[in-house]
C-alpha cells in the first residue's frame, strides 16, 4: 500500500513540475479580464484567500474553480481559513471540503496554510496533511512558510514548500536587500522538499502599519523594478525551484497599477516562462556550492542540457558590482556564451571551471546559450 502511495505521489509531483507552475496570489477581481491578463504573460495558476467554511466562501470557491477551468488554468486552493482548526468539528468540516473539491479538474494544488508557527499548529497541520493524502493522494499539498525561527518543524506537513520574503520597500536600487529572498530559499533547500517561492510584486505602501513600525514612510515605498524581478526569478531558478508565485495581483489592482503589471511584472514573468519552456525536460546542474550548505555564495551558477543544447545561468547575489572571472565548483563544456532574453550583451565564455566575464552588475542575471 505504501509503495503504491509513493508511486502515485511521485507521478503527481513529476506531472506538476513538468509544467513549472507560475501563479499569482489573490486574483481579484475574479473575472474574464483578470484571467486573460495573467494568461497573457504565461501565468497558469492563481490563488485567493477565500473562507471555505462559510456560505459566501464556498460560493466564491465554486466560481474560482469554474473561472480557472474556463481559461484552462489551475487553482492553488486555499483550504484553511479562520479558526476552523480549533473548532470542535473542524477536522470533519475540512474533510468535507476536501471531498467536495478534490475531483474538480481546475484543482492543481492544495494550499494548506499561510505562514504557520508553533508546535500546536504543526500537529494540526500534520493531521490535515494525512487526511489530504488519504482523500486525494494525487494532488500535491503546498505550504507557505515565513522565515521564522521554527519554520523547519513544518517539513513533514506538505509536499511543496513555498518560502516568502518581500525585501523591496523604500530603498533606491540597488540598495534593497534582495539576498533575503534567495537566502531563505537557500536555507529551505535543506528541508529536501520541492520549492516554489513566492516573490514580491506589491508595494509596501499597501501595508502602512507594517512599514511605519520600521520608521518608513509608506509613501516612500515602491514596486520592485524589472532588474529586481529578474533577480527574484532567475536567482531562484539557479537553485532548481519547481515554479514561482507572485504576491499579489489584488494589491497591484487596488493600487490602480495595472500598468505596472502590464509593463514591468508581466514581461519579467513572461521571460521566466519562455526560459522554462526552453529547458523543459532538460538536465539541471548546479555549478555553485552545494545547495543549502552554509551561507549562500556571492553568485549562483547553473546549467541545463537538453538534446545537444546547453544554457548557462550566472546570478550576482549582491547589490555591488562584481568584477573578474567567476569560478565554478565543477567543469563545464568550453565555448562562447550567447546572451539570451534580456541578458546584457557582453563578451563571455566558459572554460573548465570558470565563466570568463569582465563584470557582473548589482543583482545582475546573465542567461546564455553555449556555442561549442
Amino acid at each position: 500500500m505504501r509503495k503504491t502511495f509513493i508511486c502515485l505521489w511521485l507521478l503527481c509531483i513529476s506531472s506538476i513540475f513538468a509544467e513549472f507552475p507560475l501563479g499569482v496570489y489573490a486574483l481579484h477581481p475574479d473575472n474574464d479580464a483578470s484571467h486573460e491578463l495573467i494568461g497573457r504573460f504565461g501565468l497558469d495558476y492563481s490563488q485567493q484567500y477565500l473562507h471555505l467554511y462559510s456560505e459566501a466562501g464556498t460560493g466564491s470557491t465554486d466560481k474560482q474553480l469554474e473561472m480557472a477551468a474556463k481559461h484552462q488554468q489551475k487553482i492553488l486552493l486555499n483550504l484553511i481559513r479562520g479558526d476552523i482548526l480549533d473548532a470542535e468539528d473542524g477536522m470533519q468540516r475540512i474533510r468535507g471540503m476536501i471531498q467536495k473539491y478534490k475531483n474538480h479538474p481546475a484543482l492543481g494544488m492544495w494550499y494548506l496554510f499561510d505562514e504557520p508557527a508553533g508546535e500546536k499548529r504543526k500537529e494540526q497541520l500534520l493531521q490535515v496533511y494525512a487526511m489530504l493524502k488519504e482523500e486525494s493522494p494525487n494532488i500535491p499539498v503546498a505550504l507557505c512558510l515565513a522565515w521564522t525561527k521554527d519554520y523547519g518543524i513544518f517539513k513533514d506537513c506538505a509536499d511543496i514548500i513555498m518560502p516568502d520574503s518581500y525585501p523591496v520597500k523604500h530603498q533606491p536600487f540597488p540598495e534593497a536587500p534582495l539576498k533575503n529572498f534567495t537566502h531563505f530559499i537557500w536555507d529551505v533547500c535543506r528541508m529536501g522538499k520541492p520549492i516554489i517561492p513566492i516573490a514580491q510584486i506589491m508595494n509596501w505602501k499597501r501595508y502602512p502599519s507594517h512599514v511605519q513600525k520600521q520608521d518608513i514612510d509608506p509613501k516612500a515605498c515602491r514596486y520592485p523594478n524589472y532588474e529586481e524581478l529578474r533577480y527574484y526569478n532567475f536567482g531562484s531558478l539557479a537553485m532548481n525551484v519547481k515554479g514561482m508565485f507572485y504576491y499579489s495581483f489584488y494589491d497591484v489592482v487596488q493600487d490602480g497599477r495595472r500598468d505596472y503589471f502590464i509593463e514591468t511584472a508581466g514581461p519579467a514573468i513572461q521571460e521566466l516562462r519562455d526560459f522554462t519552456k526552453l529547458i523543459e525536460g532538460g538536465e539541471y546542474t548546479n555549478l555553485s556550492k552545494k545547495l543549502g550548505a552554509g551561507l549562500p555564495p556571492p553568485y549562483h551558477a547553473a546549467a541545463w542540457s537538453k538534446d545537444e543544447k546547453k544554457w548557462l545561468l550566472l546570478v550576482n547575489n549582491t547589490g555591488k558590482e562584481s568584477p573578474g572571472n567567476f569560478k565554478l565548483e565543477q567543469d563545464s563544456e568550453a565555448g562562447k556564451l550567447k546572451p539570451w532574453g534580456k541578458t546584457r550583451a557582453a563578451e563571455a565564455s566558459v572554460s573548465g571551471q570558470s565563466i570568463i566575464l569582465e563584470t557582473l552588475q548589482p543583482w545582475e542575471v546573465m542567461v546564455w546559450g553555449l556555442i561549442k
